[in-house]
C-alpha cells in the first residue's frame, strides 16, 4: 500500500537516515525528531532517549498459532532494519522475557473501572516501558485487545512494537508510518512503512541510551 507525502514534508533528514550522511537539518526535521523522541518537550537536556542496548527476549500470553506467526513475522521484519546493531528480538523460548505480549479484553485497554490503564475509549493497544538509570531500556509491557481482526492486530503488533523500541509518540503530519493514530482499521498496513524503517534505523544505528535532545541533533546537523 503506497500513500504520497505532501509536497511540503521535509525530507532531509530521512535521506540523512536512510543514506547515512551528514546533512543540514531545519526546523521541521528537528521538529519531526523532537515530535516522536522527546514529546514536543522544548528544553533541550531535559528529556532523553531511552532505547534497547542487546537482544530482546518476548512471549506472549496467548501462543495460538495465528497470534505467535503474528509477532514472529512482526519481529522478523524489525529485526532486518536492526541488523547491525546490538539489539534483536528473540523468543523467550525457556528463558525470562524482558518484552511481554498480553492479550486482553477490550475494556481492560480501555481504562474502565478495576483496570491499571488512563481511561481512554476505543484503545487497541497500550506499551509500557521500564527504564535503567543510563537511559536504557530493560522491559516492556505490550497490551492487545483480543478478538481482533486479523489484519487489524498486525497493523497494531507493528505499531506497538514501534513504541517498545522507545519511540514513545505518534506522528501528525507524516503520512507513511505506522505512528499516524488517525488510521482507519480496514486500511491499515500490515508491514513497516518507509519512515517507520528509517527512524528505527535512525536510532539505533546512531544514537545511544540517555542521549539528550541536543546531542540527538548533533547526530545530523
Amino acid at each position: 500500500m503506497t500513500f504520497s507525502r505532501p509536497t511540503s514534508l521535509p525530507v532531509s533528514i530521512l535521506s540523512a537516515i536512510l543514506l547515512a550522511v551528514p546533512t543540514t537539518a531545519t526546523a521541521e526535521d528537528l521538529r519531526t525528531v523532537d515530535e516522536i523522541l522527546f514529546s514536543g518537550d522544548p528544553r533541550p537536556t531535559s528529556a532523553t532517549v531511552s532505547i534497547w542496548n542487546g537482544e530482546i527476549p518476548w512471549k506472549s500470553s496467548d501462543t495460538t498459532p495465528a497470534i505467535m506467526d503474528d509477532i514472529r513475522a512482526a519481529t522478523a521484519e524489525i529485526n532486518a532494519v536492526l541488523a547491525g546493531s546490538r539489539v534483536k528480538f528473540v523468543e523467550a523460548a525457556g528463558k525470562p522475557a524482558a518484552l511481554q505480549f498480553t492479550f486482553v479484553p477490550p475494556a481492560q485497554l480501555a481504562g474502565k473501572p478495576g483496570s491499571a490503564m488512563p481511561f481512554r475509549p476505543g484503545r487497541i493497544g497500550h506499551t509500557f516501558t521500564f527504564k535503567k538509570q543510563d537511559g536504557s531500556i530493560r522491559g516492556a509491557g505490550i497490551f492487545i485487545a483480543n478478538k481482533l481482526p486479523r489484519a487489524t492486530r498486525q497493523y497494531i503488533i507493528r505499531h506497538e512494537l514501534m513504541h517498545a523500541l522507545g519511540i514513545p509518540k505518534h506522528v501528525t503530519y507524516v503520512f507513511d508510518s505506522l505512528l499516524r493514530t488517525n488510521w482507519r482499521m480496514s486500511a491499515a498496513p500490515r508491514e513497516l512503512l518507509d519512515f517507520d524503517r528509517k527512524i528505527i534505523r535512525f536510532v539505533y544505528h546512531h544514537l545511544k541510551p540517555g542521549f539528550t535532545k541536543e546531542q540527538t541533533r548533533r547526530m545530523y546537523d
